[in-house]
This record gives structure tokens, C-alpha cells and sequence, in this order.
């Protein structure tokens, strides 16, 4: 007997499995509040075993079902904004506030390379937002730990470094 190809075998298993779970929703609910611990055990061995099946599965998936990088990136956006409780419109009015601009260094986008996408700066006590950073600006403040004595001694170090400028006059 001939095997059914991967897709059709992987959509018989999903149809089941969704009808399975409609039936038995709150008994698996509890289940897997109760078992995490032996569920991800079980699904990492599965995966192990059917590494192979998992990456034929992935290709064909890639194969029909192509990314739309607009679509993506919007829902990405529009993700991202709602962790910080703003909305697309939100962003925009703060967005222009700024002049299109990064509240740091002036940069007219968020990332040189990929995007033009500022980031969300944020207390990470308050979960305040104070305004949109470009990337690099971004990562600065939070590799610093948003402390501004250390910022401060940063200042210094480099400053120390810094070529002295004779004054001609």
C-alpha cells in the first residue's frame, strides 16, 4: 500500500486533532496546566525522533505558502506597539512629535540596514514610554541598564580619550 503524501497525512492529523480538543477542551486544559513538566519531556523526544518529518513539513509549508514581508512586518509593528499599549496611531502622532526623528541622535530612521522603524524606549521600572529611539540608540541606553551614572562615567572614559583641540588665535 502506498503512503499518502506528508501534506495530506499532516492535514488528516490536524483535523483530528482539532476535533479531539473541541471535545475534551476543559479536561486538556487542566491536563497540561497539571503536566507541563512530562508534556514538554514528551514533545522534545518526539521532536528528536521526527526531526526529518518536522523539516518536510517546514520546506513544503515554506514552498506554499510565501511570506509577504509588508504583511508581516505590519503584523510585527502592530504586535510590538501592543506590549508598550499604544496603538499604529499612537506611534504615528509620536512619530511626528519627534520630527521623524530619533529623540537621541537625530537619525531620520530607526535602523540604517533593515527598516525604518524606530523603537519604543520605555522605563523598564514604570513601563512607562518616553519616546521612540533609533536601534542603536536603543540598545545603548539598555546596555548601560538605563542608569545614568553609568552613562555618566561612559561620558568621562571617552572624553578622556578624547584629542585635545589647540585653540588658534
Amino acid at each position: 500500500m502506498r503512503k499518502k503524501p506528508l501534506a495530506e497525512r499532516m492535514a488528516v492529523k490536524r483535523a483530528y486533532g482539532r476535533a479531539y480538543y473541541q471535545k475534551h477542551k476543559t479536561d486538556w486544559k487542566e491536563y497540561s496546566r497539571t503536566h507541563r513538566e512530562e508534556i514538554r519531556a514528551y514533545m522534545r523526544i518526539w521532536r528528536e525522533k521526527n526531526r526529518e518529518l518536522l523539516r518536510e513539513y517546514g520546506k513544503n509549508y515554506k514552498a506554499t505558502h510565501p511570506v509577504d514581508k509588508v504583511k508581516q512586518y505590519k503584523y510585527w509593528r502592530k504586535y510590538r506597539l501592543k506590549t508598550y499599549g499604544l496603538t499604529m496611531a499612537d506611534y504615528d502622532a509620536l512619530l511626528r512629535q519627534q520630527g521623524a526623528r530619533c529623540a537621541i541622535c537625530g537619525r531620520n530612521s530607526g535602523n540604517h540596514k533593515k527598516t525604518t522603524a524606530f523603537q519604543v524606549d520605555h522605563d523598564h521600572a514604570t513601563g512607562q514610554n518616553r519616546g521612540l529611539l533609533c536601534t542603536s540608540c536603543n540598545r545603548g541606553i539598555g546596555w548601560f541598564a538605563d542608569s545614568i551614572p553609568n552613562l555618566r562615567m561612559a561620558i568621562a572614559y571617552l572624553e578622556q580619550y578624547q584629542p585635545r583641540q589647540i585653540m588658534v588665535g
